[in-house]
């Protein structure tokens, strides 16, 4: 495995494992990503219909706007190619950024709002275990996080 494989393959390892600790019981890495047809890096819900489609970056400085936008644009093919039927919904495609030196807490999440603005914030800041404690089952969980990224701005 290359030496950027086994980095990305880490970072998502433990951003399944975070989201766990967050009391998401389902998030899963989608093995063998990267080809034509991909479907996100992560998945939240369902293995037929998943809630969310997560792309996970790790790369070797901050991100660049025009990266940026490259990464987001990957998003939604992907999440198109998980809901071929589906309109998309920009607020269940989320890319994941590492940042250097920090920990996962401290990851870009960074999605794009209906009217097509770029947001990027921290990821402790909404995905934490204080916001989903009093959730039941994660089709609240779900709910909850994309009502709150509906909110922002």
């Amino acid at each position: 495995m290359s030496y950027a494989k086994s980095k990305g393959t880490a970072y998502e390892s433990a951003v399944v494992k975070y989201l766990l600790e967050c009391g998401f019981t389902d998030p899963r890495r989608v093995v063998m990503s990267g080809a034509a047809g991909d479907k996100g890096d992560l998945h939240l819900g369902p293995i037929y219909n998943p809630a969310f489609i997560i792309e996970c970056k790790n790369y070797k400085s901050e991100y660049p706007y025009k990266l940026v936008e490259d990464f987001i644009q990957e998003t939604h093919i992907e999440y198109k190619n998980s809901h071929p039927n589906q309109e998309l919904n920009p607020y269940r495609a989320l890319l994941f950024a590492k940042r250097v030196n920090l920990g996962i807490a401290d990851s870009w999440l960074i999605w794009k709002n209906e009217y097509n603005v770029t947001i990027r914030c921290r990821l402790g800041d909404l995905i934490n275990k204080d916001n989903f404690v009093n959730c039941i089952s994660d089709e609240e969980r779900f709910n909850k996080l994309e009502n709150m990224l509906r909110n922002i701005l």
